[in-house]
C-alpha cells in the first residue's frame, strides 16, 4: 500500500452517531453543512410499503476525515441525540470494511437489501435480521463495536 494511500485510510473513518426520532434528515443537512458524511440504511416500512424507515432505529455512520468540522460539533448539531463511544472527544469506530459492505448492500436510495447478504462477509450478522426490530437489529451493530 502506498504511503499516500496509507495516510488517506488515517484520515478518514467511521463513527456512529444517534439522531432524534423523526430528526434524520436534519441531522443529514447540518452535518453536511459541516464535512461530514451521513449514511443511514433504510428498509421498507412494512406496514406502509411505500415509505422507508431507519434499518438501525436511530443510528447512522458518520464518515469522518481531517477536513470535517471538529468532533466536538457532531454532538451540538441539529438533529443528532449523540455520538455513540466511550466519550464525544472518543467514539466508537466502526470498521470500514462492514460500512461498505452495508452500502454494497444498498440499492441507490439507500434502501438495505435483505436477501443478498454474503454469509460470509464482514455484513454477514445482518443476514437473516429482515424480520427483526430495528432495535435488535441495532444492538447486532453495537455489539461489532
Amino acid at each position: 500500500m502506498s504511503s499516500e494511500l496509507q495516510e488517506q485510510n488515517k484520515a478518514t473513518f467511521w463513527i456512529l452517531v444517534q439522531f432524534k426520532l423523526g430528526q434524520l434528515e436534519r441531522a443529514k443537512r447540518e452535518l453536511s453543512r459541516q464535512g461530514f458524511v451521513l449514511f443511514c440504511p433504510l428498509k421498507i416500512n412494512e406496514t406502509a410499503p411505500g415509505n422507508t424507515t431507519p434499518m438501525l432505529k436511530s443510528y447512522a455512520f458518520l464518515k469522518v476525515t481531517e477536513a470535517s468540522a471538529p468532533l466536538k460539533a457532531i454532538s451540538r448539531t441539529g438533529g443528532v441525540q449523540a455520538v455513540v463511544g466511550p466519550s464525544l472527544l472518543k467514539p466508537s469506530h466502526v470498521r470500514s470494511d462492514i460500512v461498505e459492505a452495508i452500502q454494497v448492500l444498498c440499492d441507490e436510495n439507500d434502501v438495505f437489501q435483505f436477501d443478498v447478504v454474503d454469509a460470509d462477509g464482514p455484513a454477514s450478522f445482518l443476514g437473516g435480521t429482515a424480520h427483526i426490530s430495528d432495535e435488535e437489529r441495532a444492538y447486532l451493530l453495537l455489539s461489532k463495536l
